[in-house]
């Protein structure tokens, strides 16, 4: 089997696996932390209703009318929901008329 010399050999290695092992930890937790980008994302420009062609529906757009899609909104209160109002007597329907949302 092995003599003194293996031995060392493998005392050796375990020393400089160790050695290596603390100083790759102590770079780790001394490295600064990644960069944040210190700058503020773009303001958010106006957003209007779109009225893309006769027979589809409206949707939400930006300056450029591209659609913008409102993530983690209820949109419940945009449509006439006709179970709302038995459920909720007294109520009064939503208008449909664009014109009651102007000014």
């Amino acid at each position: 089997m092995g003599g003194k010399g293996e031995s060392m050999t493998l005392v050796r290695r375990a020393v400089a696996t160790a050695a290596v092992t603390a100083v790759a930890a102590a770079v780790g937790l001394l490295a600064p932390p990644p960069s944040r980008a210190t700058t503020d994302p773009p303001p958010l420009g106006w957003l209007h209703v779109e009225h893309p062609a006769a027979g589809t529906p409206p949707v939400i757009a930006d300056e450029a009318g591209r659609e913008v899609i409102l993530r983690g909104t209820n949109t419940t209160g945009l449509y006439r929901n006709h179970d709302d109002e038995d459920r909720y007597p007294g109520t009064e329907p939503k208008p449909q008329d664009p014109a009651a949302y102007e000014g």
